[in-house]
């Protein structure tokens, strides 16, 4: 038997490190509640997590759909009137040269990147309990490490990384953790895009496992930023 469930929310839910999260969190006893585009994809998440004798919901919602949000975060406290954990993880990556790149891509970026996490974010603050809780904000290495061709995708990252160490210092004294995660190349469908060796890229479980350590560490502490880096070079050598 579990103790009190305690729920937590995660955006970017149907697959990848998003899937691997909760899949990880239904294991330790959380009810969970499932955000993502895939209404099919997140069914079959839902499954899995079922397995574990935990709640689920799951809702299927275009996060880019800013002004919609107020909606979304009704429909979540409908369920769970607190929450105890929030999973920002929805994320898109955009590349191209300043001067002739996409500015629709590049607005998309912003919003599902950047903006949509503050405005859920900060409507799902006062549903914290007593007891505080935590919020992970997965940003990526290129917030720090950036190249040619990426420069909107590391600036909304950068800005996330920025959002996080400032949220921090206005929860904090309400026992609410805030990390920014910020992790290199993962073996997802995003990260497997660039031809890399996927044996040697982070695997979604390292992130969830990750996940895990920061939401149970002790109350006294809280792991502002992490960086996730390959412990071996996924680039395909030339021979």
């Amino acid at each position: 038997m579990h103790p009190k469930r305690k729920t937590a929310v995660i955006t970017g839910a149907s697959r990848g490190i998003g899937e691997a999260i909760a899949t990880c969190l239904a294991a330790e006893g959380y009810n969970l509640v499932l955000i993502g585009r895939d209404l099919d994809r997140l069914g079959d998440v839902s499954a899995r997590c079922q397995k574990f004798d935990v709640k689920v919901h799951v809702i299927s919602f275009d996060l880019t759909q800013i002004d919609q949000i107020p909606g979304l975060v009704a429909n979540v406290l409908s369920m769970n009137s607190t929450i105890d954990v929030l999973i920002n993880n929805a994320g898109v990556f955009v590349s191209g040269d300043l001067s002739s790149g996409n500015f629709q891509d590049w607005d998309l970026a912003l919003d599902l990147n950047f903006r949509s996490v503050y405005h859920l974010t900060n409507r799902l603050l006062n549903s914290f309990g007593e007891d505080g809780g935590t919020i992970i904000n997965v940003s990526s290495i290129s917030a720090l490490i950036s190249s040619s061709g990426s420069e909107i995708y590391s600036a909304t990252k950068a800005a996330l990384k920025a959002y996080s160490s400032s949220l921090f210092e206005s929860v904090r004294e309400k026992g609410i953790k805030v990390t920014c995660l910020m992790p290199g190349f993962v073996n997802t469908d995003m990260g497997q895009a660039g031809g890399l060796i996927s044996e040697k890229m982070i695997q979604p479980e390292d992130v969830a496992k990750t996940v895990s350590w920061i939401i149970n560490t002790s109350t006294t502490v809280c792991p502002t930023e992490i960086i996730l880096r390959p412990q071996h070079s996924p680039y395909r050598q030339n021979t």
